[in-house]
């Protein structure tokens, strides 16, 4: 029963920090999450190559 009141407690307060962080977002905030996203991939990367690199040579 107490998951049930905390459940509904908290929807309300979720769904609004969602709406206000979508809304104040800039218009090009995918673009950039994406190149965030695929610069850090490309860095680890690198870096796990880095590592076999010094451990087999």
């Amino acid at each position: 029963m107490p998951a049930i009141v905390m459940k509904h407690h908290a929807e309300p307060l979720m769904k609004d920090e969602n709406h206000d962080r979508i809304a104040s977002g800039q218009p090009g905030g995918l673009r950039q999450k994406l190149l965030l996203r695929w610069s850090l991939v490309i860095f680890c990367l690198v870096v796990w190559i880095a590592v076999v690199a010094f451990f087999i040579l």
